[in-house]
């Protein structure tokens, strides 16, 4: 039976954070949508990937790494999210519901990571 990802609140949340960053960039200044931008968006389908990767994953050990290495690429997404906020690139308000969706995100994949761990 094929392992299914799209189902998965982490994944569903991440790729609609990936749509809300396309719309984002889409706004932003070319100075920064063909910097920043791009580095993000390539970041959050990295992550996309590894939340795939860490669901058909039999291995603990590898599902939990693969857990880690979203939850560090999330750390430099809200560093980039942080820049465009303080370089006007991104309002009050969406920089405020992008922190929450980011939050949760990492909320998800922490919990997924701690539940992973306990079950080795």
């Amino acid at each position: 039976m094929p392992t299914t990802y799209d189902n998965l609140p982490v994944f569903k949340a991440v790729y609609d954070l990936l749509l809300t960053t396309l719309d984002v960039c889409s706004r932003m200044h070319k100075d920064y949508r063909y910097s920043l931008g791009e580095d993000l968006k390539k970041r959050l389908f990295r992550i996309e990937v590894l939340v795939y990767r860490a669901n058909k994953e039999a291995d603990k050990v590898q599902k939990a790494g693969n857990i880690e290495q979203a939850l560090e690429l999330l750390v430099e997404v809200k560093l980039y999210f942080r820049i465009l906020h303080d370089s006007k690139q991104l309002s009050v308000n969406r920089f405020a519901q992008i922190a929450f969706d980011v939050v949760g995100i990492e909320q998800h994949l922490e919990n997924w990571k701690r539940y992973v761990e306990k079950k080795q």
